[in-house]
């Protein structure tokens, strides 16, 4: 279905945010448009913060990604430079997907730069005299 028939038809939007949810309605938001039981999703959530803590990082970048489902008409709208939404629009990918994706990229891009530039470093310093000898 285009981007059209999204903004046409919200109901047809399956990632968004629950306006009455407990905390940010990300749970109770994704088990509604994905046809899923709240609690099981909740369970799963659950178990994806107690592994690493990694449920967290995913809540809070879906809770500041995905748009809330009683505002699906301002899910467009530019929130830094328009390009997520100018990118949903054309490829026909609803918003919240788009932003999450640019938001763990970035995150991802984060952590592999970091170690590419320790890796640089490990190979173009020398060691010091007291490491030259150990």
């Amino acid at each position: 279905m285009t981007m059209v028939g999204l903004q046409n038809n919200p109901k047809e939007y399956k990632f968004v945010r629950s306006p009455d949810g407990a905390l940010f309605g990300v749970c109770k938001g994704l088990a509604e448009g994905l046809g899923m039981n709240v609690v099981m999703l909740r369970i799963i959530w659950l178990i994806a913060l107690l592994w690493f803590g990694s449920g967290l990082l995913f809540y809070v970048v879906l809770a500041l990604s995905l748009p809330r489902a009683d505002q699906l008409d301002h899910a467009h709208d530019s929130k830094l430079l328009g390009v997520c939404a100018r990118i949903s629009l054309r490829y026909g990918v609803e918003v919240g997907i788009v932003r999450a994706a640019f938001v763990f990229f970035t995150l991802l891009s984060a952590v592999i730069g970091g170690l590419f530039i320790y890796v640089v470093g490990y190979l173009l310093i020398p060691k010091n005299e007291a490491q030259a000898g150990r």
